[in-house]
């Protein structure tokens, strides 16, 4: 685990933010259960090599889906870390963020980036909502909008404006899918494959949009416990 952690933390790239997408998935492909349900994929070592990578970058994104679904904390927990989490990130295209939780009641605050979309109707409506987050502890910024997603390199924009160098991505899904389609946008993928088999039924992602993706380089696969984590590079 030292040798991948030294081998694959982010680096200072002058051009544009360090971007690490990673996730856990069953041996089928699947990141969770039927309807979206939450699974717990990763084994114990697994879980800490996740949250020691959390500890090295900047800021954690995730979906309105996984803050819907999973309500997380998106904090590092690690035994003796005693460090900065990461900012939290979340893509919320319709502010659909609750004020109720749980990235909104950290101590100390988590002061969670929201990137929405400008609004299309009801301008008074969203402006309630963006006024309600921002009141719970939020910060609110529109950004450019690609089709059904918000737009990648107006996302990295903003958070080189606000000063996060480099991000970890986290999911859901669509998230996952998104970034993929977005070739220039990552530089790191790390997959934590478990040999869970879920089946039909679970939930998956485009996976031949990594496992295929001509821009993405295997360099390293390491057992950890009962998981196996690979990872791809489109530096190398």
């Amino acid at each position: 685990m030292e040798a991948l952690l030294a081998a694959h933390q982010p680096r200072r790239d002058e051009r544009r933010v360090w971007v690490t997408l990673t996730f856990a998935q069953s041996s089928d492909g699947k990141i969770a259960g039927p309807g979206k349900t939450p699974l717990r994929l990763s084994g114990a070592d697994s879980m800490v090599m996740t949250h020691r990578l959390r500890a090295l970058h900047e800021g954690i994104l995730v979906g309105i889906g996984t803050v819907l679904v999973d309500n997380p904390r998106l904090d590092v927990r690690l035994d003796a870390y005693h460090g900065p989490s990461p900012r939290p990130i979340v893509l919320d295209r319709h502010l659909r963020m609750p004020v109720t939780c749980r990235l909104l009641q950290r101590d100390p605050p988590a002061r969670p980036l929201v990137l929405c979309a400008e609004p299309t109707a009801s301008r008074d409506a969203w402006e309630a909502r963006r006024r309600a987050l921002e009141a719970a502890g939020a910060h609110v910024r529109a950004v450019d909008v690609d089709g059904p997603h918000l737009a990648w390199p107006s996302i990295l924009s903003i958070l080189a404006q606000e000063r996060i160098r480099s991000v970890m991505i986290e999911g859901g899904a669509s998230v996952i899918n998104s970034v993929l389609s977005s070739h220039a946008v990552v530089h790191k993928v790390v997959v934590t494959v478990s040999p869970s088999h879920v089946g039909e039924a679970g939930y998956g992602y485009a996976a031949s949009a990594l496992w295929n993706a001509p821009q993405l380089h295997q360099v390293a696969t390491l057992r950890l416990g009962p998981d196996t984590i690979v990872v791809w590079d489109t530096t190398a």
